[in-house]
């Protein structure tokens, strides 16, 4: 990446190809779990119920990326105490 000002240049870094092809089962995860915890916040569904729909629409790579269903399930449990404690404060 070259830096231009009028009167200097400067190499930041030099171009490089990638040896890898992207891995997007992070973000995948990372999308996963916002969408079950917006849903957590909205609906009257079981956790088990809103876990299974969420993760079977990801990619098995993303699948395996994601925390333990114990873990997602505190998570959602945090969730809707965090979403019923603002409905009865305001």
């Amino acid at each position: 990446m070259l830096i231009s000002s009028l009167d200097r240049t400067r190499i930041v870094s030099e171009a490089t190809d990638h040896s890898h092809v992207p891995d997007w089962g992070p973000v995948q995860t990372t999308e996963c779990m916002n969408s079950i915890k917006a849903t957590a916040s909205t609906s009257a569904e079981t956790p088990a119920h809103i876990i299974q729909n969420h993760v079977s629409r990801v990619s098995s790579d993303a699948g395996l990326k994601l925390s333990k269903k114990e873990s997602i399930q505190t998570k959602l449990r945090e969730v809707r105490r965090e979403h019923y404690h603002l409905d009865l404060v305001t």
